[in-house]
């Protein structure tokens, strides 16, 4: 009897133990900027361009974390974070592959509807939404320096969609 005591006492103290071990985490961080596509007006000059391809810090941009190298929305949403003035961001993960996306990702697919200027190519945009913005694996080391570039796109001149209609001015 005095030992069935001995030995519950310590399985419960081994219980304790390994609930209060904590995953070592990993810190994730880097930089996410923006470019556009020029979308209309004047023509616009070498210079307007070259400055819409320059990739700008982005600031308040939401990215998501989803265990794996594809995005799938039956996968759990791990981690968020919004970047900074400066585009920067941190995470903190434990070991594992990675995808990061944004958030027109973060939910289940919808296909948006086809209009009377817009034909959208479904199966195109499954494979962009399978697509992640970037993708990592941590295993002993934190990342840093990570790179995502956000391409702001012109209404009429989406991928996987085909517009027919007035040129905005």
């Amino acid at each position: 009897m005095k030992y069935s005591y001995l030995f519950l006492l310590v399985v419960v103290a081994m219980l304790g133990l390994s609930a209060k071990q904590k995953v070592k985490k990993l810190t994730v961080s880097g930089t996410i900027t923006q470019t556009s596509d020029y979308c209309g007006g004047a023509a616009p000059s070498e210079a307007m361009l070259q400055m819409l391809r320059k990739p700008q810090a982005l600031e308040g941009k939401k990215i998501f974390v989803r265990k794996g190298n594809v995005n799938n929305a039956s996968k759990k949403v791990l981690a968020e974070t919004v970047s900074d003035a400066n585009g920067n961001f941190k995470l903190e993960l434990p070991a594992g592959v990675y995808c990061i996306v944004f958030e027109d990702k973060s939910t289940d697919f919808k296909s948006p509807q086809n209009d009377k200027h817009n034909t959208w190519d479904e199966a195109c945009l499954k494979a962009k939404y399978a697509k992640c913005e970037y993708t990592f694996t941590l295993k002993s080391k934190s990342l840093s320096g990570v790179k995502i570039n956000y391409h702001k796109h012109c209404s009429f001149r989406n991928p996987c969609s085909q517009y027919s209609g007035p040129t905005p001015p």
